[in-house]
């Protein structure tokens, strides 16, 4: 079967089309699929250069199926072109957006690590347990996506109040982050929602160490401000923690040998990036009947072998799962992990979508974290 990637580069992960690769070649293999892969790459996935591709590999290659990491901002125009082809298209995100119902179609399936449900069960969390005062605090990039919203509608839908509210700087550098913080304990927040990555992640984590211990102000963090992968130093942090899907520090079978059988095969640790791959070839081996993708084959059913356990596929063909992870960003004395301290329910997907139906789409065009 002739399957295609189209996928994105991103400054702050040059390894991100590799990882996803690395991954959906290693579930492949292990479900006996020998898909011919043609790759294309959409630079940072946000303009007209992705649907150009897309109808260059549906007329000219002819392939069974296509598989893109884009923006939500493209997913409309996707779902026309490949329903008019009859051709199936697994569009694949981080879930920085949530979908909207025009996306619903029978031949696209939305996969992704869910951010934005996880966001909003952290904010729902964050109300019913911490506290109810709050606070926004958020790169000028991170918050350029539906992930600010979903932790402020979880949090407000369960009582919750926003009292103080901080976006950075386009140049992070020039962030004044001792004065945020001073701010921010003078706002009475007892948790603070804090959206930063890569770099900016670093800086912020630096100042929060130096909140007195006396403060009972809490962090709930972006899961990818805590990603293990980017092997920060001891901040001395103990009060900051995040909401996720998975956790590479879980001790379940279905973690633990992918983390195996991906560091024996490959020599190194998996990613984010590795594990949505991963996952992608694993929904489409299961749409697999006979050299044919046929996505209503796995619509309604829960879908065995992902390391995040069993995965969903809902009636609107995207993708479920049945709980989010509480994680505490703690140091082990060689490097952070994201130690699992409870289970917490997940929203149901299609009940989320029709929340933020009428909330919309602001900020990049490029998917979540490609920038």
């Amino acid at each position: 079967m002739k399957i295609a990637l189209l996928l994105p580069t991103s400054d702050m992960f040059p390894t991100l089309g590799r990882d996803f690769l690395k991954g959906f070649k290693l579930a492949s293999k292990q479900n006996g699929q020998n898909f011919e892969i043609i790759i294309e790459s959409i630079g940072k996935a946000s303009d007209d250069d992705v649907l150009k591709m897309a109808d260059k590999l549906l007329l000219q290659e002819a392939v069974e199926l296509t598989i893109s990491f884009c923006g939500i901002f493209q997913l409309e125009e996707l779902v026309t072109k490949f329903s008019q082809y009859k051709s199936p298209l697994l569009f694949v995100d981080l879930g920085g957006s949530l979908p909207k119902k025009v996306h619903f179609n029978p031949y696209v399936l939305h996969h992704s690590l869910h951010l934005c449900n996880s966001a909003y069960t952290a904010g729902q969390f964050a109300a019913e347990r911490i506290g109810k005062k709050g606070a926004l605090v958020s790169s000028f990039y991170d918050g350029g996506y539906q992930l600010a919203a979903s932790f402020v509608v979880g949090f407000t839908d369960n009582g919750g109040e926003i009292v103080y509210n901080y976006v950075g700087p386009m140049e992070y550098k020039t962030a004044d982050y001792e004065s945020m913080l001073v701010n921010l304990i003078e706002s009475g927040a007892e948790v603070a929602f804090t959206l930063f990555s890569y770099k900016e992640a670093q800086y912020f984590l630096n100042v929060a160490s130096k909140v007195p211990k006396k403060e009972v102000l809490q962090f709930m963090a972006l899961p990818l401000m805590t990603d293990e992968s980017m092997e920060y130093d001891d901040y001395g942090l103990s009060n900051m923690r995040s909401v996720a899907s998975w956790s590479f520090s879980e001790e379940t079978d279905s973690m633990q040998s992918f983390l195996n059988d991906y560091k024996n095969t490959y020599s190194t640790n998996p990613n984010i990036f590795s594990l949505l791959g991963f996952e992608t070839s694993l929904l489409a081996s299961h749409a697999n009947t006979g050299g044919k993708i046929e996505f209503d084959q796995i619509t309604g059913t829960a879908i065995d072998g992902s390391p995040r356990g069993q995965l969903i596929v809902n009636q609107n063909n995207q993708t479920e799962i049945e709980a989010h992870l509480l994680r505490k960003f703690e140091y082990n004395g060689e490097t952070y992990q994201n130690t699992i301290t409870n289970k917490l329910k997940a929203v149901e997907g299609q009940n989320l979508v029709e929340r933020f139906e009428e909330i919309p789409y602001t900020g990049w065009k490029n998917p979540y974290i490609c920038t």
